[in-house]
């Protein structure tokens, strides 16, 4: 299985100052998107101004995306645009919607109409790189990869996805390295330990990929890709009931099980 991509996953939530209630600002940092989709809901009935109902439908979609209601956030993100066509935010979080649903057509249109209205939009150019991975076009990556670096060169997402399409391309050594460099920067950084997990299990090094994947679960318990990586691990220990255990914890975190329904296609 190609390795979920787990450098990124940028949906632009915009704080208004409408939304910037300790009551919201509780419910996002905890994570609890069920709260946050009936406060923003709340502000949109009571908003009448056409330009912050966009980013109002903008941030329900990105917030009910984190759900898994790929359905409703289509929605929600084609209100946003309707609203407000030149508003940059929905059609990127509609383009990294249509990717999770592997309508990659669809989301190429939409990241590069964002780049039009924002041609130097460092993130955009991140996702539309993650997509030409997807796509096995690497050069096409790299080199959105290495403007949006030039852009922003302390863009940890930008050198994080750079990292990966390097292991993709079969230079797994040279990606080792890069996120060894990366973490030495930002050791505190939960994505980057499940990302050197996921290099070093290819490796077949299990034993510092676990001990990678439980650092990740450590900084960020609530990160629902580091139990996936470190289920992956352990499926290839032959650790069947604890791969299982954190398949399971990482569905219950939010982690869309559809992408790892052939590794836990044997737990019950």
């Amino acid at each position: 299985m190609k390795s979920i991509l787990t450098c990124l996953s940028i949906l632009f939530f915009v704080v208004l100052s409408a939304q910037s209630s300790p009551e919201l600002k509780k419910c996002r940092d905890d994570k609890n998107y069920e709260c946050t989709e009936k406060l923003i809901k709340e502000f949109i009935q009571k908003e009448k101004n056409p330009l912050k109902l966009a980013q109002y439908y903008s941030n329900l979609g990105a917030t009910v995306r984190r759900m898994n209601k790929y359905d409703e956030a289509l929605t929600y993100y084609n209100k946003a645009i309707e609203y407000d066509n030149l508003y940059v935010f929905p059609y990127v979080n509609r383009g990294y919607l249509y990717y999770n649903m592997n309508k990659l057509d669809e989301s190429l249109a939409d990241y590069n109409k964002a780049l039009k209205l924002e041609p130097n939009n460092d993130k955009v150019l991140v996702n539309r790189a993650k997509l030409y991975d997807k796509q096995e076009k690497y050069d096409l990556a790299i080199k959105d990869l290495e403007k949006a670096t030039k852009i922003n060169p302390k863009s940890l997402e930008a050198h994080s996805i750079l990292a990966f399409v390097k292991k993709h391309q079969g230079k797994v050594d040279e990606a080792l390295e890069d996120f060894n460099n990366l973490i030495i920067q930002y050791p505190n950084d939960a994505i980057l330990y499940n990302n050197r997990a996921d290099i070093l299990n290819t490796q077949k090094n299990f034993v510092e990929a676990l001990k990678d994947a439980n650092k990740s679960i450590e900084l960020d318990s609530k990160y629902s890709t580091a139990y996936v990586t470190k289920g992956e691990i352990l499926q290839n220990q032959n650790n069947k009931k604890e791969a299982c255990e954190n398949f399971t914890k990482a569905i219950a975190l939010g982690f869309d099980k559809n992408k790892i329904e052939n590794a836990i296609k044997d737990c019950k």
